[in-house]
């Protein structure tokens, strides 16, 4: 028996659903392939939790393209901007990854009082003038000039990722919005071909990591 139902989710709870049910598949998975070495279990016990696992794809592969085939509008004043001082969320998502990305000297930062990021009208400014651009930008924008000519992008939202599980989290919603295996950061970025800006964000994030193990 089916019945209709209507549901309100934001991006955030929808990513999570989609991060909970494809752990949930991997980990089914890896135990079905233990399974098939042990004794005690019939080829019957193992073709029901592949049916299970069949089911629960099924039912995620409906439910993204219901949400692809929605008309999805975002509530007054949510809307990002796209232009300097747009509120920015500490999650991520994959609007964060797509629109948060920015201009950053170190150097211009440690003689101007902390004014490292690049407002495209003030320059190099504090971080709540910042300019933020959106992915396509990363690697296309001609960069502006700095002090020892450190300037590089950062994605907004990444920096202030700073513990151990924050980082998997984050990690984690990167690879399911581009569809790529769960493995390290530096496995995932040596294992293919990747846009500019996704590059710089898996580097961004091994800094990040490798900073957050040394604290």
């Amino acid at each position: 028996m089916e019945k209709n139902i209507t549901v309100t989710l934001s991006e955030e709870a929808i990513s999570r659903i989609g991060q909970f049910v494809t752990r949930g598949i991997d980990s089914t998975e890896e135990q079905i392939a233990e399974s098939s070495e042990q004794d005690g279990y019939t080829q019957e016990d193992i073709q029901s939790s592949v049916n299970e696992i069949r089911e629960a794809q099924g039912i995620m592969s409906r439910l993204l393209q219901a949400i692809s085939d929605a008309d999805l509008v975002e509530p007054a004043g949510q809307k990002a901007s796209g232009h300097e001082g747009t509120d920015r969320s500490d999650k991520i998502n994959l609007a964060s990854i797509q629109d948060g990305w920015a201009l950053y000297s170190p150097n211009e930062a440690s003689t101007m009082d902390g004014r490292g990021f690049w407002n495209i009208e003030s320059l190099w400014s504090d971080e709540e003038d910042v300019t933020t651009f959106p992915a396509e930008s990363v690697g296309n924008y001609a960069l502006p000039q700095s002090l020892g000519q450190d300037r590089h992008w950062i994605n907004l939202a990444l920096v202030k990722v700073t513990t151990e599980a924050g980082l998997c989290d984050a990690l984690a919603v990167f690879c399911d919005s581009y569809g790529l295996p769960h493995l390290s950061a530096d496995e995932v970025l040596f294992a293919g071909e990747f846009q500019p800006f996704q590059g710089v964000w898996l580097r961004q994030f091994i800094n990040q990591w490798d900073r957050a193990m040394e604290a």
